[in-house]
């Protein structure tokens, strides 16, 4: 909302939670996710009618799939993530929002990447790492937390706390921020922490 110009008489001051602040496709870059996803469906233009038919199972497996492919490839945007179109969103929603002065309140979770990690096998988290080009530092008697962990606090750096933290520093209306903590025993049976969304 804070980057798109008709929605500002709509509110005054706005709270943030965990956004993804540079997670925006280009209109091309959304093209080739389209064609890319299209082919996962084996549906072109000859075939295009079996789009409607489709069954809800085909589709889950083939989001995990696409969803997959781009975590494997180093890309931290999500693999379906909004387009700046040059109408609703005509430029990086990070910039135009840096540009308002209305009240933010801002922050993040303090496990943000856990809830996808649940999507990517362990054992495929250094090689995820490693196409991220991301510094897991060695476990140590300061840091003794698996390597899964050490690594998602890496990816959550990466994915949330730093561009949050550069957004924070440029906004230039009133703005505070915070860290939250919270997590239930249910959240804590499933690992997921305090994670995004959450």
């Amino acid at each position: 909302m804070l980057g798109i110009e008709e929605a500002q008489p709509l509110f005054r001051r706005a709270i943030l939670m965990s956004p993804c602040v540079d997670h925006f496709l280009t209109l091309q870059e959304a093209q080739e996710r389209a064609s890319k996803y299209l082919k996962y469906l084996a549906i072109n233009r000859k075939n295009a009618s079996r789009l409607f038919s489709i069954s809800p199972s085909m589709v889950q497996y083939v989001n995990r799939a696409f969803t997959l492919s781009y975590a494997a490839s180093g890309e931290t945007r999500c693999a379906f993530s909004p387009v700046i179109d040059g109408v609703l969103l005509k430029d990086q929603p990070a910039l135009l929002a840096s540009r308002s002065t209305k009240p933010i309140l801002i922050g993040y979770t303090s496990e943000e990447s856990k809830l996808f990690a649940q999507k990517v096998p362990k054992t495929l988290l250094p090689a995820v790492a490693y196409s991220m080009n991301l510094f897991v530092p060695q476990k140590d008697a300061n840091d003794p937390r698996p390597y899964s962990e050490r690594m998602l606090d890496c990816l959550s750096h990466r994915m949330f706390f730093a561009p949050i933290d550069t957004f924070y520093a440029h906004y230039e209306g009133k703005k505070w921020k915070y860290l939250y903590t919270y997590t239930t025993p249910q959240m804590q049976e499933q690992d997921l922490g305090c994670c995004h969304s959450y």
